[in-house]
């Protein structure tokens, strides 16, 4: 069962984990560098309800929720990643997110409740991708916005040949990741990426092409 693997795996080794973040001000510089939280932050309606649909430790939920302009609700399989996130918003009196825990082909939501869905890096861990993506779907109000992040088909091989070499050759060639080049600080997220992008036990790629004909098939 491809959920219960996904869910054995993560509760092992939460992602992203959430060393080098001692305050609201230090996740919120970080979010802000990046590029797809800074755009989300500055686009979302007004009094949007989101949805993060495979939050993991909640960094982004955490991030979303930090502005009074918007309610977050973020859910994920996995308890122990559901701990950290929600340790984090109670700890910085982060009001306006919640955490819960649910699987993603039965989110306890009624249909058509959110102007926001957001599910990256998230539905390609499970058995269906496209019944994943169909099922969040649902809870979109019409008119709404779905953000999903998936692997690519071609675009992941880097990270394929890097796990070949790794299993093969050690340590010794982590230097092929610039994240992993700090190994020996023994960084719980240092840990993390590489369980989750070198370890994982299940994964699907996917092409733009496949991508939007679920966008077609679904309306």
């Amino acid at each position: 069962d491809v959920t219960e693997i996904v869910k054995a795996f993560y509760e092992e080794t939460p992602f992203p984990n959430y060393d080098g973040f001692d305050s609201r001000e230090s996740l919120a510089a970080k979010a802000r560098r990046g590029v797809f939280a800074s755009l989300l932050d500055r686009q979302i309606p007004d009094g949007a309800l989101v949805l993060e649909a495979g939050c993991g430790t909640g960094q982004l939920s955490n991030f979303l929720g930090m502005s009074w302009r918007r309610r977050v609700f973020a859910g994920d399989l996995c308890m122990n990643s559901l701990r950290l996130a929600k340790g984090f918003a109670d700890r910085h009196e982060i009001r306006n997110v919640a955490f819960m825990q649910f699987n993603l082909f039965r989110p306890p939501f009624e249909d058509e409740s959110f102007d926001v869905v957001i599910s990256n890096g998230v539905l390609h861990h499970t058995g269906d991708c496209e019944a994943a993506f169909g099922s969040i779907l649902a809870k979109l109000k019409p008119g709404g916005h779905i953000l999903i992040g998936l692997y690519n088909r071609w675009g992941r091989l880097p990270t394929l040949w890097k796990r070949r070499a790794f299993r093969a050759f050690g340590p010794k060639l982590y230097f092929l990741d610039p994240r992993l080049r700090d190994w020996s600080r023994e960084s719980a997220r240092i840990k993390a990426w590489f369980m989750d992008q070198y370890r994982h036990p299940h994964e699907t790629r996917h092409s733009m092409d496949e991508v939007l004909g679920w966008f077609d098939r679904h309306g």
